[in-house]
């Protein structure tokens, strides 16, 4: 019965972090710290297997490997949220940048100068009365 309720907080926790504004230094903080405490984790289920045995007995769950299962299901589902969050924050950045790039283009090529058309032959230049006799 405790595992229901855990996966049931894990997914709560979960749908927390789908629904939070930007990272901070403070969140970035604590997930560093969590890191720190899954890779401890880890390395005590490696060195005592049976401690993951006798914690999934006492959360409910018959093997530890089962328990592992569950907890790994739960990790995947938080690094692919964060994951998809880093992607539409980059994603957002790139469309700023080009949008950006595309304005400043525009107002490079209007500040440009024109240059006049030259004349199609040297005469018209020098003699101004063979272009009114064509027209």
């Amino acid at each position: 019965m405790i595992i229901k309720v855990v996966l049931v907080v894990g997914l709560l926790v979960l749908a927390g972090f789908i629904l939070r504004g930007r990272m901070t230094a403070q969140r970035l903080a604590v997930r560093r710290l969590l890191g720190v405490l899954v890779l401890g984790l880890g390395l005590v289920a490696i060195l005592f297997p049976a401690a993951v045995t006798w914690l999934a007995n006492r959360v409910g769950v018959g093997r530890g490997t089962d328990l592992l299962l569950y907890v790994l299901v739960i990790a995947f589902l938080f690094v692919s949220v964060a994951l998809y969050q880093r992607l539409s924050d980059l994603e957002a950045r790139y469309v700023t940048l080009a949008r950006r790039l595309a304005i400043a283009e525009a107002e490079s090529a209007k500040q440009e100068p024109t240059w006049p058309t030259p004349p199609l032959l040297e005469t018209e230049l020098l003699e101004p009365e063979l272009l009114e006799r064509k027209r």
